[in-house]
């Protein structure tokens, strides 16, 4: 699908990127994150098995750099969130 080869194209793209268009490792590591970031939140949006857009609020549970990028991808598809820290749902989780 074209969604697929878009994912492919920019994944395959990260070393060509860092090799002619002078990437840093850290822009390298930043542009895929993104990429990951954004093909995971657009599999959950068109999901069959739960509607985000439903859902008065996701969670968001991970290292803070990433948990703010998903903030504000999910905020762009205008879904809310709800930020925990690692810690804290992992302790949580144990109550």
């Amino acid at each position: 699908s074209s969604t697929n080869d878009n994912f492919y194209h920019g994944l395959y793209s990260v070393r060509s990127k860092q090799l002619f268009e002078d990437f840093s490792t850290k822009q390298a590591h930043a542009y895929l994150s993104g990429l990951l970031i954004g093909s995971d939140v657009r599999a959950a949006m068109s999901a069959q098995e739960w509607q985000l857009t439903e859902l008065e609020s996701v969670a968001i549970i991970g290292p803070p750099h990433l948990s703010q990028c998903f903030v504000e991808v999910l905020h762009h598809c205008n879904i809310n969130t709800t930020l925990w820290d690692v810690t804290d749902a992992t302790l949580a989780g144990f109550n």
